[in-house]
């Protein structure tokens, strides 16, 4: 017979729309990597489910195991979005997790939000990133850029200027028309240390 928390867990896992609270809520996510006695790299349909989650409603993923590959990791770099905790150390994880200063979790959060964005955002950004990994691994160049024509910067009435020739005799200096007895000052103000 199961107890109530473990019910009441059982059924945070199965309702998306706690979980989607509980992320949003969130500053890290905890993703555990089932035990399976064997050294394989793990990938599970539940997994990729967690980290995507994560990365969408803004949580940091914290993976804790080393057997994981993360997906399209030809293309990005997950160290600047993902914490990994080996199991080894699972047990410092409160004090693993409070050494990040506001700074360093903003950065994974803003880092995560931008990878979701680009390459997960949408079906269409998944197809072009499920294409560009294919596209890696055997080694074909990316698709040219479209080229795209933009309009002038300039109206139908703007007509290019000509600087007119200056002689050598002619004065060319432009302060030439200010008042010779104006002067140009400029003093720095004055710096004081106390020492106490």
């Amino acid at each position: 017979m199961e107890s109530y928390t473990n019910k009441k867990l059982s059924s945070l896992c199965s309702n998306d729309l706690l979980r989607t609270r509980l992320l949003l809520d969130s500053t890290f996510s905890l993703i555990l990597l089932p035990s399976t006695g064997t050294e394989e790299v793990l990938s599970t349909p539940d997994l990729q489910l967690r980290l995507f989650e994560s990365l969408k409603f803004g949580a940091v993923p914290v993976i804790i195991g080393n057997r994981f590959q993360l997906p399209y990791d030809e293309v990005i770099d997950w160290s600047k979005l993902v914490v990994k905790l080996p199991m080894a150390r699972v047990t410092e994880i409160h004090y693993f997790l409070k050494s990040f200063t506001d700074s360093d979790v903003l950065g994974l959060r803003k880092n995560g939000r931008l990878v979701f964005e680009k390459y997960m955002g949408s079906m269409e950004r998944l197809v072009e990133t499920v294409l560009g990994v294919f596209r890696t691994r055997i080694g074909l160049p990316p698709l040219p850029y479209k080229e795209v024509r933009w309009k002038s910067a300039f109206n139908d009435s703007f007509t290019v200027g000509i600087i007119p020739n200056i002689s050598q005799n002619q004065d060319v200096n432009p302060y030439s028309d200010l008042d010779k007895n104006f002067m140009f000052c400029y003093t720095a103000p004055e710096t004081r240390y106390v020492y106490g």
